[in-house]
């Protein structure tokens, strides 16, 4: 019989023999050199079907060619296409598409010998029916798509603009004298699958799918010594075919309504390409009638203003509101006067609302500003929603609603300067009547609207408070005003107020609101305050819930409906899937653990099937197929089989006390094989706080700002990121606080090089890492990149906005 002792002398024999197991395992592997960069691919996803049958995906290395997979889910087989990318697959499942470029070495060594841009190969055009398996091939593609809703229809335009250039085309050399430069011109190939038809017409600029219908609209170009341009409009069902609207200006932005019943387009006379002029069409296919937008009795522009091709032209949801914009017009130079003779002048005052330097930024920008109006094209009058004052805007009911909330920070711009965010006036503005109210004054964010159109909501950095605007009784509610559970950042540690932790959104007809704290999920009646009530028990626990909303085109949350949401926990970082009743609170927990999980979940339209990621340090994030209550799950993507093969490491999160006996917590990345009996030199990188990352996997790349944690444990390092509590005004002497501190406690644990140690960070860390140089020897080198190591000079620059803030507070 053995006795306790004998026993314990037999564990610690065992014990020994599995670290010599192990540290011979990782001497077996491979060590990282620099190449390892170039072989190491990132993941990303292309696309998918409804039912997630076919799933596209890219693979992508530093250098060299792309490759295009196409996961097929019914047979469990792959498709591999070198050099392939931009992948569109069909909603029905009938047909893939995409981009095949030519070799990158190959193309490197042209750029190499300075071949001309239009003397480069172009890209080819592949197209297989995943049915009969026929692929077709076309060379020189500019550009293509698939309707967003319905199935079997895609849309190529082929660039032919080289060959007419070879060819002597005059129209294509008048349009490049000309400077005509937005639209190419090429052959439109429109490709039916259910049918197995493929419809090509020549010179085409541009082209769109209706959303919801098979409905389709292009522009063309043709003559000789006078350019004419041409709308075209095409039923894909019936195979009708329209010539909408015919002229020898350019045609531009063409949008169809959802339901395909109206056209709508800007005519551009630009030959210079300086001009932000443009005429506006409408065209509706009911009943076949063109008209144009223009000044009339009952609308005239503001003086000096004209129709802008620079604003966006769209419809409304229900395809009863034509929306565009006005924008000041653009003084032409009198083209008599030689450059030479041109003065520059540049005027600057400065009570002016930006400095000299953000204005000189912004001027193309500014030079293309515009200010919506819209056309309600069931009482054909026009209606103003934004003027100059005005910096945004949103409609209410997707563009339907009665009214539209502006936000002004005219009376506040100055304040960038210093507060590094601008305030803002929010106004409701009744588009029927034209009567604006003021429903917040210097605010800090811009509101939006219940979706259904019942309430505007905001939330207010300077006193923490969600607000709604009861639009119908004309009255403001401070949502979360009598809740004592802060909804604000609570680790907020910048020189800023607090942001917050958002919205969930609303349930049915706008009833109630779920907003979030720092861990759960509050249902709030805007009618019935008092029967607020937290939906989830995450602040006992310390995880944090969030919802996860699976269809994007719900507009509300279903209270009857059973929902999936993300639950991360801080105590040890793992995250969950779960599945939760609202009506009993019974959540059920589908997967997670050690993971990050992927925040949001795609959903396949016609069954219960999900596509997700999940990672750790040491798990690459291949793509899964789950069912839909995650019993099986499915990778269908092996990224990086090489990894294998080298030695990885390993991810541990750690706690100590700092110099005033706070509790502090951080993460550490052990080399393979790691012993704790063993010294390793050690390198700290850090920025603010980072612990939350602990299970992201770090795959190996030459970054631009922060070292490579995997290539530095797989080369025998220690990595250790600690979590910076800044206190507002001396972030150098916060930082070197919460490194020191860490790093002795590390020492005190004898796996540490105390005189191989390292600092690394970059920007805000480089920053720290320059402080902390220059209070310590301890550190045998160190890393500062991009640092702001001039606090007064930095005063008022601009790479961050103009943000002062952070400079003043220092």
């Amino acid at each position: 019989m053995i006795n306790r002792s004998q026993l314990n002398d037999c564990m610690y024999t065992l014990l020994l023999l599995l670290v010599s197991f192990y540290a011979v395992i990782a001497q077996e592997k491979s060590l990282m050199t620099p190449e390892v960069y170039k072989i190491w691919n990132k993941l990303k996803l292309q696309d998918t079907d409804d039912s997630l049958k076919y799933v596209a995906y890219l693979l992508e290395k530093e250098t060299g060619n792309k490759i295009l997979m196409i996961y097929d889910r019914l047979n469990d087989s792959y498709r591999q296409i070198e050099r392939g990318s931009q992948a569109v697959v069909d909603p029905s499942g009938i047909f893939i598409a995409y981009r095949i470029s030519h070799d990158y070495e190959a193309l490197k060594d042209l750029k190499r010998k300075k071949t001309a841009k239009d003397k480069m190969p172009k890209d080819s055009l592949v197209v297989t029916n995943l049915l009969t398996n026929e692929t077709l091939r076309f060379p020189g593609i500019d550009q293509f798509m698939r309707p967003k809703k319905y199935g079997s229809y895609l849309a190529a335009l082929l660039n032919t603009e080289s060959k007419e250039s070879s060819d002597g085309n005059k129209d294509n050399k008048k349009e490049k004298a000309d400077g005509n430069k937005d639209n190419k011109y090429g052959k439109l190939l429109i490709f039916n699958f259910m049918t197995s038809s493929i419809d090509s017409f020549d010179n085409v600029s541009e082209f769109v799918f209706c959303d919801e219908w098979p409905r389709f609209a292009y522009v063309t170009k043709s003559g000789d010594s006078i350019t004419q341009h041409t709308l075209v409009y095409i039923n894909l069902g019936s195979g009708e075919k329209i010539e909408v609207f015919s002229s020898d200006k350019k045609i531009q932005n063409i949008v169809l309504d959802k339901s395909g019943d109206q056209l709508a387009f800007y005519v551009v006379n630009d030959n210079d390409g300086k001009s932000n002029q443009c005429e506006i069409h409408h065209f509706s296919l009911l009943n076949r009638q063109l008209s144009k937008i223009e000044e009339s009795e009952k609308f005239s522009l503001p003086p000096n203003y004209e129709f802008s091709k620079n604003a966006p032209l769209y419809f409304s949801e229900t395809g009863q509101r034509l929306f565009w914009g006005i924008s000041p017009k653009i003084m032409q130079r009198d083209s008599t006067i030689l450059d030479e003779d041109m003065p520059e002048l540049e005027v600057w005052h400065y009570d002016d609302g930006n400095l000299y330097t953000v204005d000189k930024v912004n001027l193309d920008k500014d030079k293309k500003k515009s200010y919506r109006y819209y056309l309600d094209l069931v009482d054909q009058t026009i209606r103003k929603i934004e003027d100059i004052r005005m910096d945004a805007s949103v409609v209410s009911i997707k563009n339907d609603g009665r009214y539209a909330l502006l936000t002004d920070q005219s009376s506040y711009r100055k304040l960038m300067t210093w507060e590094g965010n601008i305030p803002v006036d929010i106004h409701l503005l009744d588009l029927n009547t034209g009567e604006k109210i003021r429903l917040a004054e210097k605010h800090s964010s811009a509101a939006s609207f219940s979706p259904g159109g019942k309430y505007a909501q905001w939330y207010n950095r300077y006193d923490s408070i969600w607000y709604a605007f009861d639009i119908r009784m004309r009255k403001t509610i401070k949502l979360n005003g009598g809740i004592k559970v802060p909804f604000y950042d609570e680790l907020n540690d910048v020189p800023d107020q607090p942001v917050s932790y958002g919205t969930a959104g609303w349930t049915f007809d706008d009833r109630q609101i779920w907003l979030y704290d720092r861990y759960d999920i509050w249902h709030i009646d805007p009618l019935n305050l008092p029967l607020a009530r937290r939906l989830t028990d995450g602040r006992e626990r310390k995880i944090r819930y969030r919802y996860l909303k699976t269809d994007p085109e719900a507009d509300f949350i279903d209270i009857n409906a059973s929902h999936y949401i993300h639950a991360f926990d801080e105590n040890d970082k793992s995250e969950y899937y779960l599945k939760w009743n609202f009506s009993t609170g019974s959540k059920d927990t589908l997967f997670g653990g050690a993971y990050k999980l992927q925040s949001r979940l795609t959903k396949a339209r016609k069954e219960d099937l999900f596509l997700f990621t999940f990672e750790n340090f040491e798990t690459f994030p291949d793509l899964h197929l789950a069912d839909g209550s995650f019993r099986e799950i499915k990778r269908i993507s092996q990224a990086n089989p090489q990894q294998q093969e080298y030695g990885w490491g390993s991810s541990r999160l750690i706690e100590w006390e700092s110099y005033d006996g706070t509790p502090r917590r951080g993460m550490l990345f052990l080399p393979p094989g790691f012993d704790p009996e063993s010294q390793y030199p050690l390198i700290v990188n850090f920025y603010e706080r980072s612990s939350d990352n602990l299970h992201q996997h770090r795959a190996p790349e030459a970054h631009r700002s922060t070292i490579n944690y995997t290539y530095y444990t797989n080369k025998g390092y220690v990595v250790f990121n600690p979590d910076i509590h800044y206190k507002i005004g001396y972030p150098g002497q916060s930082a070197f606080e919460d490194v020191m501190s860490g790093v002795d406690a590390l020492l005190r644990e004898g796996f540490i090089d105390s005189t191989r140690m390292g600092l690394q960070g970059h920007s805000w860390g480089g920053y720290q890492v320059a402080y902390i140089i220059n209070q310590t020897h301890r550190f045998k080198c160190a890393e500062s990149g991009a640092p702001v190591v001039n606090m007064v000079s930095a005063y008022g620059g601009i790479p961050l906005g103009n943000r002062a803030e952070p400079y003043v507070s220092v």
